[in-house]
C-alpha cells in the first residue's frame, strides 16, 4: 500500500470493493508513537491522505470513498472488509499473533473478555475446519470453554444462530475433545447434547437462557467464535 502514490491508483484499488470501508495495513505503532505500515516501513504522508490526527493507540486505517479515496482511523478491534496484497519477491506471510491487545483495545459488541481470554464471534460463515484454520492463523484457536466457570458472560456473543466452537468428536477415540488440544473437560454449567460421527460443536442460546452446545455436521457453514489468550491444561 505504501507504494501507491496518488488518488488515481487508490481509486483503481477501491473499485475492487463494493462500497464498504476496508482495512489497509496502516496502524498507529505504540512503540514508536508514529504511523507504520504492517509490512514494516514507517509511514510517510502522501498528499491524498486526510485526518491523520485521528490516529492514536488502538487505531488502524480504513480506506473509504467519499468524493475521492480517503483514509480514516477506526478502532482496530472492529470488523470490516479488508484488502490484502501479494508481493512475489516476498511470498506469503502468515502470522499467529493476534491483532488484539486485551490491555489497550476496547471490546466490541461481538467480543467478551473472560479471565485472561478474549472471545470473538464472527458472522462470516465457514465450515468447522475453515473456521479452525482462521482462528489458529489470526488468534489462538476456536473457542475453548474449559476455563469458563459460568455461562452468563457468553450471552454477549451467543444467539439463536449456532456458531462453531472448538469442541469436536474425535473419531479415533470416540470422545469429545477441544481443538486447542488442552484437555476434554466440559464445564458443569454447560449443557452438551450427544455427538455423532463427523459432528462438531456449536454454541447457541435461546432467549435469556444460558448458552448450550449442540452438534452439527462439521461440513456445514456457520458463524464461529475464536478466542485469544493462553490455554492451560485441565488434565
Amino acid at each position: 500500500m505504501e507504494s501507491l502514490k496518488g488518488p488515481g491508483s487508490m481509486l483503481n484499488l477501491y473499485s475492487l470493493l463494493k462500497g464498504d470501508p476496508a482495512w489497509i495495513g496502516l496502524f498507529f505503532d505504540v512503540d514508536t508513537g508514529t504511523l507504520s505500515w504492517s509490512s514494516g516501513p514507517i509511514f510517510t504522508t502522501p498528499f491524498w491522505f486526510m485526518n491523520l490526527s485521528e490516529f492514536t493507540a488502538g487505531f488502524c486505517a480504513l480506506l473509504e470513498m467519499s468524493f475521492t479515496p480517503n483514509v480514516r482511523a477506526a478502532l482496530c478491534s472492529t470488523q470490516h472488509a479488508f484488502i490484502c496484497y501479494y508481493d512475489p519477491a516476498i511470498g506469503h506471510l502468515i502470522t499467529r499473533e493476534s491483532p488484539l491487545s486485551s490491555s489497550t483495545i476496547p471490546l466490541t459488541p461481538d467480543e467478551v473478555r473472560i479471565g485472561e481470554k478474549i472471545f470473538m464471534r464472527f458472522t462470516e460463515e465457514k465450515t468447522w475446519s475453515a473456521a479452525l484454520q482462521y482462528c489458529q492463523t489470526y488468534y489462538t484457536n476456536l473457542a475453548d470453554l474449559q476455563s469458563v466457570t459460568e455461562g452468563t458472560p457468553l450471552k454477549r456473543i451467543s444467539s439463536q444462530t449456532e456458531a462453531w466452537i472448538g469442541l469436536y468428536l474425535d473419531g479415533n477415540t470416540g470422545s469429545l475433545r477441544w481443538s486447542s488440544n488442552f484437555g476434554s473437560s466440559i464445564p458443569s454449567w454447560l449443557s452438551v447434547s450427544m455427538f455423532g460421527e463427523g459432528q462438531c460443536g456449536t454454541l447457541r442460546r435461546f432467549e435469556n437462557f444460558l448458552p448450550r452446545v449442540s452438534p452439527a455436521f462439521c461440513s456445514e457453514l456457520k458463524p464461529f467464535i475464536c478466542f485469544y489468550g493462553k490455554c492451560q491444561s485441565t488434565l
